[in-house]
């Protein structure tokens, strides 16, 4: 008899002091729609979850027994099979990198019997923070506040759209707080509206999960220019491809509100290891897919990619312009270098153009008094507009 036991641990971390669980969720590329009820039961469909997808069958029937065992909220299960010890563990851990809905899970053990032919009988004991009552209606306010996201979009939006709106959503509706009781998952993001990294990453997946687009939790450490610690992001699938994206480095939180930038929108691993460093593989010893493409990065998709100088003054003095037609309050851009950063950040270069665009602008912005912000990491550049009135 073995008997194996895990805690789902909390990792503490100096950054942002993230707490990281080992859960996660996938879809299938966008292709279909699950909707939302406001029911107290988790509504994956299990086809939807990425890591479920790359098992054999059998596998998948052990997958299914902790899953409904999990959905019923009984505190036990018996499985049979002819998988050893490790494989079944790594389905267990790859179980909770797809299934952010499973928050109630505090710890399970499991303790393994050898049976006659050839087989092995596992019994799964399962340890909750919440009673079955009180987690079912947590998943019914959690469902209800998804379903308002989901009820924003459109039959015009992409899947790019979607996944843009996600992110949006979750930085805007959500303030990054340590302290939370749930700020490690989604009832966290969803209903207290305070989380941490890996609650802002468990809400994507899980919202992507529900429109069939496939993410993928992510866990590594990451940088805030000092001091590397543990953090979470996802990366999403879209165009054929995997792109990271990082909903917390995203919130800037700037004047007390919620800002949304897209510095780690849709970016590469070449892009994000500028600040990141992922894990090489899940905990189920699983590499994690490659993100090789920059191209549906925000900038890059947005044309706000710059070159070189002499497009920066074009460039920026027309997204000027329109920015200001509405009154935003920011226009942000990235550029190619290093040395074109040096060169563009410089008032004697931005003042110019401050005030060629202020002429053409319906919504006149002081010229005089501005601010902008450098990110070297991401090679990214934000000027800050204050208006007359």
């Amino acid at each position: 008899m073995i008997v194996r036991s895990a805690s789902i641990i909390k990792r503490i971390i100096s950054l942002l002091v993230c707490t990281v669980l080992i859960l996660g969720a996938a879809g299938n590329d966008g292709q279909s729609f699950l909707g939302l009820t406001a029911e107290a039961s988790p509504v994956n469909t299990l086809q939807y979850n990425y890591y479920y997808s790359l098992l054999s069958n059998d596998e998948k029937s052990v997958y299914q027994d902790i899953y409904k065992t999990l959905q019923s909220g009984k505190d036990n299960c018996t499985v049979s099979c002819t998988m050893d010890t490790d494989s079944v563990m790594e389905i267990t851990s790859m179980f909770f990198y797809d299934t952010p809905e499973f928050f109630n899970l505090k710890e399970y053990q499991v303790t393994t019997y050898t049976a006659s032919g050839g087989k092995y009988k596992y019994e799964f004991k399962f340890t909750y923070y919440y009673t079955k009552t009180e987690y079912d209606k947590m998943m019914k306010q959690l469902n209800a506040e998804a379903q308002k996201i989901l009820n924003k979009i459109t039959d015009k939006m992409t899947v790019y759209d979607k996944i843009q709106h996600f992110h949006d959503e979750i930085i805007k509706s959500c303030s990054y707080d340590i302290n939370s009781k749930d700020s490690n998952n989604i009832y966290g993001v969803l209903v207290d509206k305070k989380a941490k990294c890996d609650g802002y990453s468990r809400t994507m997946s899980y919202l992507c999960m529900l429109t069939g687009i496939k993410c993928i939790f992510i866990t590594g450490d990451a940088s805030d220019g000092e001091t590397y610690g543990g953090h979470a992001w996802n990366k999403v699938y879209y165009n054929k491809t995997w792109h990271n994206v990082d909903a917390t480095f995203d919130d800037l939180n700037l004047n007390g509100k919620d800002d949304v930038s897209y510095k780690y929108f849709m970016v590469s691993d070449k892009t994000i290891g500028a600040t990141h460093i992922q894990d090489k593989t899940t905990n189920s010893g699983f590499e994690y897919p490659a993100a090789d493409d920059d191209s549906q990065g925000y900038f890059h998709k947005n044309k706000l990619y710059i070159d070189n100088a002499d497009e920066f003054n074009s460039i920026v003095t027309e997204e000027i312009i329109e920015t200001a037609g509405s009154k935003g309050g920011k226009v942000s851009f990235k550029v190619s270098s290093k040395n074109l950063l040096d060169k563009v950040k410089n008032p004697d270069i931005i003042y110019p153009i401050l005030k060629k665009a202020n002429k053409s602008s319906e919504n006149k912005f002081v010229t005089n008094e501005w601010e902008y912000s450098v990110t070297e990491s991401t090679l990214t550049f934000t000027i800050f507009l204050k208006y007359n009135n």
